[in-house]
């Protein structure tokens, strides 16, 4: 009976344990469904703490309950999953954690707020580092903690204030935000109460649904940062930036739409998109907003088009259009980019006028051009001069028919042979050609070769030029061939001519003079003037024919080239020392200045040649001198060469006759006013120093005089 009683009696308890326990965890899943209405209610973590606080202490009866805000410049970063178990410390114990500020907060349960007036006031006005406290200790542990008894706790701040209002129990646990710690709630009993884990562990899923409403303001936050970012970007932007929702109304309208379209905000907003576009768009945009809306299909969502846009004053524009598309709860929306290419489609055009400007007159100066060449394929074929065309190789690119006639070939033959296989004798000139590729132009007279027509010998006048790009690089040569043979042929008769009239004339000219000179001695014992003077003159004039005789027989050898040099070591000083003064002697009437070198100047040269040479020049500047009766002659010495100078102050020559002073029986036209001449001196003493390897040349201006100069290599 007693086991029967026993055992009814223990029935009865547990009944009453299991009943107490549901009864406790259905009070408390009751608290934690009230915290999560809060947290998905509230605004602020003050308003939804406010609950919790009021709610736990509703559950436990517990008189006090306070929030602590972690400061905004701090966080605690750890893992909430890692302490949503109850953490249980007892007085004093600790976990380190990293530093952060707590700071008490206004929003407390107080179920006797007179009674705990002063609690109140000593936690307000503290604020806590990390592992201080009850909530410091928290913060650290990054869980709840329980102490059984704060007024035997030695880190507990409040000790006495918490013992004078009788709070004996306390716990707390923190307040998550992803993975931070933001707030701490702790609350205080007026008994010794050991730790209650069940409690604690639900209070861990209460942190992190308070820190839920942090968690919401901060996406709240970011999101209206992010969208007042982007409407200042898009205000600031010069393009139009314009969406709107799936209907095609707008919804967002931005200063750079106004410029472009004309509209304030104001009167778009809500608008549909028709308003900004002629109307022959309207059919394909109700179309495509339809095939969006109900296929999801797109045709120029990511892309960028040209089309026209219609102002509010009604005028249309070309605009280039980049528009994008998402999705959200509220539905499909858009958003497009609108760029005015008013000036740019304008600048198009003009390019495109501009274009077919050119292309015209490429098309014309295209004709112009084959016009030109067909000139000068008319006159390259036409012309009696052989020409032909050779590339940097010496290969033939092309040449003329009087080229082909000359060489006997044809241009199938030649082309791109080498030009010493095609034309006689090229071999043996291969380095002129050479040369000329280096950019020096060569120019050959008279040159003898046997064309494919004649079985005789013929004489050309070749002269070769290098052929040039526009950028003056050199690629290739052109070589233009003259048939001179009437000329050389007449030449030869002509200097055969002059050879034999010279030496018969030498014979009466010479028995004339000797005569003369003869009766001149004999008639200085008649005291007869006019005989003498008569003598005189025909001595003169038979002395001068004999000069000219002279250089017709120079000028026969030039031609010929016979001229005959007999080199040897010569003192140019000492010659022009000797020749000045049979001038003095000769032209008493003019003044002949010298500077000469203080030492012998030694060249290699024919004495009686280079005589010749100085007293042309001397004898030129005094049959030429005006007023001024002074000839200045002067001997220089350069690094490779002795130059002889000689000036006066004559009639000068021409700038346009100077280029051909040199050539043979050429006189200027101030100069045939003034005296009578075959033009063959300077021509012969022109050979006469180019034969010495050395070279003559001029300086003059009418009225100022001349100053001839010649130079000798000098000996090594």
């Amino acid at each position: 009976m007693r086991h029967r009683f026993g055992a009814f009696s223990f029935a009865v308890r547990y009944n009453y344990f299991i009943e107490s326990y549901f009864m406790l965890h259905s009070s408390l899943l009751e608290v934690v469904q009230a915290v999560t209405r809060a947290a998905n209610e509230a605004t602020t973590i003050e308003a939804a703490a406010q609950v919790c606080l009021d709610s736990v202490c509703d559950f436990t009866g517990w008189p006090v309950g306070h929030l602590y805000l972690v400061a905004a410049t701090q966080s605690q970063h750890a893992q909430p999953e890692q302490s949503l178990g109850p953490a249980l410390y007892g007085p004093g114990q600790q976990q380190e954690r990293a530093p952060l500020q707590l700071a008490a907060t206004d929003v407390w349960h107080l179920g006797n707020p007179q009674r705990f007036q002063r609690f109140r006031e000593a936690t307000e006005s503290m604020e806590l580092p990390p592992g201080v406290g009850l909530p410091g200790q928290v913060a650290q542990a990054g869980g709840p903690v329980w102490v059984a008894d704060v007024t035997h706790d030695p880190n507990f701040p409040r000790q006495q204030i918490a013992a004078d209002a009788g709070i004996k129990a306390a716990f707390a646990f923190p307040v998550w935000a992803e993975t931070e710690i933001v707030a701490v709630l702790e609350f205080f009993a007026l008994a010794v109460i050991e730790p209650d884990a069940p409690l604690l562990e639900a209070m861990s899923h209460v942190g992190i649904q308070l820190g839920r409403v942090v968690e919401r303001q901060r996406a709240e936050e970011a999101l209206r940062a992010s969208e007042l970012r982007f409407r200042s970007v898009a205000q600031s932007a010069n393009d139009a930036i314009i969406s709107s929702d799936s209907s095609g109304k707008i919804t967002f309208w931005n200063n750079g739409a106004r410029v472009i379209f004309g509209y304030s905000e104001e009167e778009v907003l809500g608008k549909p998109l028709t308003v900004l576009m002629p109307a022959r768009y309207l059919t394909s945009h109700m179309e495509g907003i339809e095939r969006v809306n109900t296929t999801g299909e797109t045709r120029i969502i990511g892309k960028t088009v040209e089309l026209y846009g219609l102002r509010k004053d009604g005028s249309e524009f070309p605009l280039e259009l980049s528009l994008a598309t998402w999705t959200t709860s509220g539905g499909t929306f858009y958003t497009g980019i609108i760029k005015d290419i008013t000036e740019r489609a304008l600048a198009t055009e003009e390019l495109m006028q501009l274009n077919e400007e050119l292309e015209r007159r490429v098309a014309e100066r295209t004709s112009e051009l084959e016009a030109q060449e067909a000139i000068l394929t008319a006159t390259f074929e036409a012309t009696p001069i052989g020409i032909v065309l050779g590339d940097t190789q010496l290969r033939v690119v092309n040449f003329n028919s009087e080229w082909a006639r000359i060489m006997g070939v044809d241009l199938g033959a030649a082309k791109g042979r080498l030009i010493f296989e095609v034309v006689p004798s090229a071999e043996e000139r291969r380095g002129l050609y050479e040369q000329t590729l280096t950019g020096t132009p060569v120019d050959l007279a008279g040159a003898p070769m046997r064309p494919a027509y004649d079985t005789t010998e013929h004489y050309y006048d070749v002269h070769m030029r290098p052929v040039r790009d526009s950028s003056g690089s050199i690629t290739g040569l052109l070589s233009a061939v003259v048939d001179v043979t009437q000329r050389v042929t007449a030449d030869r008769q002509k200097n055969e001519f002059i050879t034999l009239a010279s030496h018969e004339l030498n014979t009466p000219i010479a028995a004339i003079r000797g005569y003369a000179q003869l009766a001149l001695r004999v008639s200085n014992g008649l005291q007869d003037e006019r005989i003498t003077r008569a003598l005189e003159r025909i001595d003169d004039q038979t002395k001068r024919m004999a000069f000219l005789v002279e250089d017709l027989l120079d000028v026969a050898h030039v031609q010929r080239g016979t001229l005959a040099l007999k080199r040897q070591p010569l003192d140019l000083v000492s010659l022009v020392q000797q020749s000045v003064e049979e001038f003095r002697v000769r032209t008493p009437d003019f003044t002949f200045v010298t500077d000469l070198p203080g030492a012998p100047l030694m060249v290699a040269a024919d004495p009686l040649r280079i005589r010749q040479v100085l007293t042309n020049l001397v004898e030129n500047a005094v049959k030429y001198s005006l007023s001024r009766r002074v000839v200045e002659i002067t001997v220089t010495s350069a690094t490779s060469e002795a130059v002889v100078a000689v000036r006066d102050h004559g009639i000068g020559v021409p700038g346009e006759q100077q280029s051909k002073i040199f050539q043979q029986f050429f006189r200027s036209n101030n100069i045939q006013q003034h005296r009578s001449g075959l033009g063959l001196g300077l021509f012969i003493s022109k050979e006469i120093v180019s034969q010495h390897g050395g070279r003559i040349w001029l300086a003059s201006a009418p009225g100022s005089g001349s100053t001839f100069y010649f130079s000798l290599p000098a000996a090594t």
